[in-house]
């Protein structure tokens, strides 16, 4: 027989040797498939995978058909998540409005009047070595020029002007010999015409007027603004400027010369501020550049058009924008990033708290048994939130800003887990709800936190439950803090001015505590039967002695019922002393030994007649009888359905423990040659107790069967009995597996004094009532001395007091 080998006390045999021989597949079973931690990373696999599913399945797609400006729609749009669509129509008037605020750049060319000075010294100057002469009969010639050359050097000399000038001009100016009187008299001209800007057109520059312009000076390429247009003249000013010189400052010379000098400087001037199209669209594409587009947002859930509407320009124009930021790989990455995040979440949190929050429930049933929990919390949520859109088109009539969410309390859940686990339990399961559910209506912060609370208070009022109606009483106080949470959440999100809104999610937030009560009343006894767990209810219906173990305990093995009695006495109060859950202790103490019922008469607690079996058997067959009694009280918990604690309880409550009053015997007619004892044939097979309330069973059934044999018991040897057992089953390794640290022990100990004390206090002796006439009795103290008491003192089970030893060894201690 394989038995846990202990970390202290005797060394037990491992694993059968026939495991060595089981085949690879088989081994690689027992080694990772079997392995606790394979089986919760494969329970946190199917979690995840559950959790993509609820969150985003069925999701909502983007619209794919196209809808036309005033058709009727054939379905309802609804947006599937929040997003910021861009606004083409308002990004291109932002963009319009930002192209219209440039200011245009125009190049103002300062060295113009100089190098219209220079061309016209040019042209004189060319002109004059050609050194023209006029001949009497008004013919003309040149002197010392070819005359082929004659006109080629003429018309590369007018180029300088800017191209060749009016004929009369030309006439004039070799009339008057390109003197330089006439050369000083033009240039005195152009100053006056090049003293302000020149423009082409002024009727161009003024629609620039309201913004201004920017002026960049060539070839310095500096830039200022310009908004005062009053010192700039087009050509057509600048030529009256030319005339109006002329009279002041050429009023004395003739009229030919004057009307020479005139049309000389104004065929030179040109325009000195020119508008830069290139530069002006530079600007305007840098300006451009840092528009950003104008978004608007669209909720998740949003109705975009409603079915049997018909679908206007807006409405087109958001379906379209919906289209365009739909992506056909996007999908895949969604799910793989939940499933990731849950995945590492979940591992990493459960790890945690397995190892650092002491009551956490980190085996494989309770992690399936939450995983299913927040699976049917999530599940319906979702439910909810895929009626809902169906529900508003139904009922026309309801205000935005109803959420049917708060019909589905996740807090349900978390009471639901409090009532069969623990409160640090609780704590990791109301976040992972809150998280998730928070997914599930649309990542939405303030359902996380209004879940989290609920969950936590819900938590709260079952903590002790030991009658129904408390669910109830925890449903009613949810579905209240529910409505402050709704009227808390309203302030924080500025909806507390929406009254009918506020009103339908008021009365659908205390509904939803109302509805999780009722339903976790109906769904606790199923969880007790799949689980196999124990709520307070389940266990004080278990106390009942009207129970077929209990009754029949009670008639076939009285003894070991009123033991079982005693020991939950001893449980109870120990358990209250640690802070361990008192009537989980009772209750498994009540049905420890219900193993006895099939072999009673083989226990001591149930030899009335002083008749003991165990004479006529070998020592290995009565240490087989009474180990076994640890298997058939396992069966009998199976068959009747108890509580998973209790079939613990039942194969754990001796542990590994020695049968030493047996193995001594066999030891003493053992044969070394022909048939060794084997010290494992008389040990319990275990486990050794896991829980603290296990240990306290174990505890108290040893000390309850010694304070039975004790002689004349005061609290003085009771206390030395208790302390004497405790140091011999901790010695003994016994308590290694389970919470229970020296500080526990010290107060389970104090508690067992107080209780045995109460238990087994000494009474006075009362006389006995005189009838009439007759002679009185006397007191003990009057008692013949001659005749001394009988030694023999009867226990409390009527066994002798010299045989008490021997009572203790046959009950293994």
């Amino acid at each position: 027989m394989a038995l846990h080998e202990p970390e202290r006390g005797p060394k037990l045999a491992g694993l059968p040797k026939s495991n060595k021989r089981l085949s690879w597949d088989k081994r690689l079973h027992q080694k990772y498939l079997a392995h606790p931690g394979t089986i919760k990373w494969a329970i946190n696999l199917a979690l995840s995978l559950g959790l993509v599913a609820i969150v985003y399945y069925p999701r909502e797609q983007f619209p794919e058909e196209e809808f036309a400006v005033g058709e009727v729609a054939e379905k309802t749009v609804k947006v599937p998540q929040d997003l910021d669509v861009e606004d083409p129509a308002a990004t291109e008037q932002r963009q319009e409005e930002a192209m219209a605020a440039v200011q245009s750049v125009y190049d103002l060319d300062t060295k113009a009047e100089s190098l219209a000075g220079d061309n016209l010294r040019k042209c004189f100057q060319g002109f004059r070595e050609l050194k023209l002469t006029r001949t009497a009969g008004g013919n003309e010639e040149v002197i010392g020029v070819p005359p082929a050359f004659r006109e080629e050097r003429e018309q590369e000399l007018l180029k300088t002007l800017g191209g060749p000038p009016e004929k009369d001009l030309l006439t004039a100016l070799k009339r008057q010999g390109f003197s330089s009187e006439l050369e000083s008299a033009a240039l005195s001209l152009l100053r006056v015409a090049y003293s302000q800007p020149i423009v082409i057109s002024k009727k161009l520059l003024f629609k620039e007027k309201d913004k201004g312009i920017v002026v960049r000076k060539l070839p310095q390429d500096e830039r200022s603004a310009l908004a005062d247009f009053s010192g700039i003249q087009d050509l057509a000013e600048a030529k009256a400027a030319l005339e109006n010189a002329d009279k002041i400052q050429l009023a004395n010379k003739p009229a030919s010369f004057r009307l020479a000098a005139v049309k000389l400087a104004a065929a030179l001037i040109a325009p000195t501020l020119t508008f830069n199209k290139d530069e002006t669209e530079k600007v305007r594409g840098e300006v451009l550049a840092q528009v950003s587009p104008i978004f608007y947002k669209l909720k998740r859930g949003e109705i975009i058009v409603r079915r049997g509407d018909r679908v206007s320009e807006a409405q087109v124009a958001k379906i379209k924008a919906l289209s365009s930021v739909r992506m056909p790989w996007e999908r895949p990455f969604i799910y793989a990033g939940l499933f990731l995040i849950s995945l590492l979440s979940l591992a990493t949190v459960v790890h945690f708290a397995g190892r650092n929050i002491r009551k956490f429930a980190y085996q494989p049933r309770d992690l399936v048994f939450l995983a299913v929990v927040l699976l049917v919390s999530l599940a319906s949520l979702k439910l909810v939130e895929q009626l809902a859109l169906p529900i508003r088109e139904a009922f026309t009539g309801l205000p935005e800003g109803v959420e049917f969410h708060y019909l589905i309390a996740l807090a349900g859940g978390a009471m639901l887990v409090r009532l069969v686990l623990n409160s640090e339990v609780v704590l990791v399961y109301s976040l992972f709800a809150s998280l998730f559910g928070a997914l599930v209506v649309g990542r939405s912060l303030s359902f996380a936190l209004y879940t989290l609370v609920g969950s936590l208070v819900a938590a709260g009022e079952v903590g002790q439950c030991r009658e129904r109606a408390t669910i109830l009483r925890g449903g009613l106080v949810l579905g209240l803090a529910n409505v402050v949470l709704v009227l808390f959440i309203a302030l924080a999100e500025n909806m507390f001015l929406e009254v009918q809104a506020l009103l339908y999610n008021g009365l659908f937030a205390f509904l939803g505590g109302l509805f999780a009560a009722i339903l976790i009343t109906g769904v606790v006894p199923l969880v007790e039967s799949a689980f196999g767990y124990a709520t307070d209810i389940k266990l004080l219906e278990l106390l009942n002695q009207d129970h077929p173990l209990l009754k029949e305990m009670s008639i076939h093995a009285p003894g070991t019922h009123q033991h079982s009695l005693a020991v939950a006495n001893l449980a109870e109060s120990a358990a209250e002393a640690i802070h361990a859950n008192p009537l989980l202790a009772r209750v498994v103490a009540m049905y420890h030994d219900i193993g006895k019922l099939h072999k009673s008469h083989y226990f001591a607690e149930n030899q009335w007649d002083q008749e003991n079996p165990h004479d006529k058997l070998r020592p290995s067959m009565s240490a087989l009888i009474l180990t076994n009694h640890v298997k058939e009280g396992t069966e009998l918990a199976e068959k009747h359905r108890l509580p998973q604690a209790a079939l613990d309880c039942i194969a754990q409550h001796h542990g590994t423990s020695l049968i030493k009053f047996f193995y001594e015997k066999a030891k003493e007619q053992e044969n070394p040659g022909m048939d060794p004892v084997d010290e494992l044939d008389f040990r319990y097979p275990g486990p050794k107790p896991q829980l603290r309330e296990t240990g306290i069973i174990m505890l108290a059934d040893a000390v309850e069967s010694a304070g039975r044999s004790m002689r004349e018991p005061n609290p003085a040897r009771i206390q030395g009995m208790v302390q004497n057992i405790i140091n011999r089953i901790f010695a003994d390794g016994q308590l290694d597996e389970c919470e229970l640290t020296l500080k526990d022990l010290n107060a389970i100990a104090r508690a067992f004094n107080k209780t045995l004390g109460a238990m087994y206090h000494q009474r006075p002796d009362y006389p006995t009532p005189v009838e009439k006439g007759a002679a009185p009795l006397k007191k003990k103290s009057d008692a013949d001395p001659d005749k001394k008491p009988d030694k023999r003192l009867k226990t409390v089970e009527g066994v002798d007091s010299e045989d008490s030893e021997e009572y203790l060894k046959r009950l293994g201690m």
